[in-house]
């Protein structure tokens, strides 16, 4: 006997329909490897996808962070007294503040105005106040974090990025 070359077992199932174990052979019935191969390139596609999509996001936040020179909190702190001080005292005030945290995201069902409000009432005990310092708006921003169970760093860049969003020299409010 002479050797042959291997071919894949086929089955005729009538007139034009023929069922084959190699992918893409036969009429109108795809076999299930050729799906597999779909998939795996689909799959493959997605993965180019998501990483195009990393890296533009990336790329946009390194662009966002070049706009203005804020370091940290503090500077932040400033540019937001320098947008938001309605009164003109030079210091940020408690609705001010307000203002800040809801533009920030930072409030949900439970965590709201009203709670940031008697926080502010309960301190210098009891006396309240109605201007935030540098000092007493980190203590805040830590305050927040913790009863919004977020961590600190991502309160911050909320507070920073909203801050390069405001006063940026070309799209200042």
């Amino acid at each position: 006997m002479a050797p042959s070359t291997c071919r894949p077992p086929t089955v005729s199932l009538g007139s034009d329909l023929v069922l084959s174990a190699q992918p893409g052979v036969g009429r109108g019935l795809p076999c299930g490897l050729r799906s597999l191969a779909t998939t795996q390139q689909e799959f493959s596609k997605d993965l180019k996808r998501t990483g195009a999509a990393i890296a533009m996001n990336r790329s946009m936040d390194t662009w966002v962070s070049s706009l203005s020179k804020i370091a940290g909190l503090e500077e932040a702190f400033e540019r937001h007294k320098a947008a938001f001080d309605l009164n003109g005292d030079g210091s940020i005030g408690t609705e001010e503040l307000l203002v800040i945290l809801d533009r920030c995201q930072l409030y949900d069902e439970i965590f709201t105005p009203i709670t940031v409000r008697e926080y502010f009432k309960t301190l210098h005990g009891g006396s309240g106040i109605h201007d935030v310092d540098f000092v007493g708006f980190s203590n805040t921003i830590r305050w927040v974090a913790d009863m919004r169970r977020l961590d600190l760093d991502t309160v911050v860049r909320r507070v920073i990025v909203l801050s390069k969003r405001l006063c940026d020299k070309e799209a200042c409010v």
